[in-house]
């Protein structure tokens, strides 16, 4: 999109400036600009950065949800499972739980952990944050769904980096 939106601004200039040009050498000009903007900006690092805010939220809700059916959602017998999920570039968290979970929880209680981590993140460590995120959500499933010695561990307790 942005590239598209300066290759045009782009060419409205040349058309002020330059008058006598053809549409064909515009059309020419614009797209050669297109194409060297595109790859200048698939290049750079922070490109997610570049999307509006709106989008990455999407996108990353997106990926939450899908991560969540595929590592969380009904794998335990109890219906007890909970993702924190992190996107680092889109500067987004979000904590999805399974359906008992949410029962016996309030949602308010879940944002306000996300809440606490992005704050977190902002001002140390992602690592630490991450951490202390974990730790208020399993204090918070502590009451309802305490932990159990035969109970076994149907969902994998690792970072997993996309």
């Amino acid at each position: 999109v942005w590239a598209g939106a300066v290759a045009l601004l782009a060419g409205g200039a040349a058309m002020l400036l330059l008058p006598s040009l053809t549409a064909v050498q515009l059309f020419w000009g614009e797209a050669a600009l297109y194409a060297v903007v595109a790859v200048v900006l698939s290049l750079l690092p922070s490109r997610a950065g570049l999307a509006p805010g709106f989008v990455r939220e999407e996108r990353a809700r997106a990926m939450a949800e899908l991560q969540f059916a595929a590592r969380v959602e009904g794998r335990t017998p109890e219906d007890v499972g909970l993702l924190l999920f992190v996107s680092l570039a889109e500067h987004f968290a979000e904590i999805r739980v399974d359906a008992r979970i949410a029962a016996a929880i309030p949602q308010s209680a879940w944002e306000t952990i996300v809440d606490e981590l992005v704050l977190a993140m902002g001002s140390g460590t992602v690592s630490r944050a991450i951490e202390t995120a974990v730790t208020a959500c399993a204090d918070k499933l502590a009451g309802p769904f305490p932990p159990r010695a035969s109970q076994g561990n149907e969902i994998v307790n690792r970072v997993a980096q996309l």
